[in-house]
């Protein structure tokens, strides 16, 4: 795994960016704004500004849970005598696990029922029946999971490639992993910055 100066450009042009990029890599409450679509259907009569947390009908799920990479009791299993790499993974797996690529907004009910749960599983990536969670989501597909939950579908094969039993890491499941995160938070990152036109700021800026 990669540390944040190994992920983005060190030259001057860009040094000014990577403090808004950092915040961005970290900034889980946007998914409310980038699975909005979703929210009107899931989420009908909620208030936003009750200020009730106990009324909150959502929450920031885990895409990959978080006991498969940190859990008390045992250590991930790496199967690699490459001590840096181990001690990489093992120093930034917490920085990969709680990125926005790996969160989605959920509802609650739903999440509480499969948060431990593979990413394989929760996505529909393994299994394509209908289920009385799909169902009631009105989701009938791994691709439609997918969407809903702002995940590239052109990325599916890394997700696939992911997956795999709690603490079982071996190297494929490491980098494709990896580059599953790491590139959602590129198609995140780009929707937002065309969304919002930020290519006439930078160019005002200049």
């Amino acid at each position: 795994m990669r540390n944040w100066d190994n992920l983005v450009e060190k030259d001057t042009d860009n040094f000014k960016f990577r403090d808004f990029r950092n915040r961005f890599w970290q900034k889980k409450i946007l998914l409310l704004w980038f699975q909005r679509n979703h929210h009107h259907k899931w989420f009908q009569g909620y208030n936003p500004m009750s200020n009730d947390s106990s009324d909150t009908p959502y929450d920031y799920d885990h895409i990959l849970p978080y006991s498969h990479l940190i859990a008390q009791g045992g250590s991930p299993r790496v199967y690699s005598d490459n001590e840096a790499m181990v001690r990489r993974f093992f120093a930034y797996r917490g920085w990969y696990v709680n990125s926005i690529g790996n969160f989605r907004v959920w509802p609650s009910w739903a999440n509480r029922s499969d948060q431990n749960d593979c990413h394989t599983k929760k996505l529909r990536l393994t299994k394509i029946e209908s289920d009385s969670l799909s169902q009631e989501l009105d989701l009938k597909s791994a691709n439609d999971f997918m969407q809903a939950s702002a995940i590239n579908i052109e990325d599916k094969a890394l997700w696939i490639k992911a997956g795999g039993s709690p603490r079982n890491w071996n190297e494929e499941r490491r980098v494709n992993w990896q580059t599953a995160v790491e590139n959602r938070v590129i198609f995140l990152y780009e929707i937002f910055y065309n969304s919002f036109d930020f290519e006439c700021w930078i160019r005002d800026q200049e």
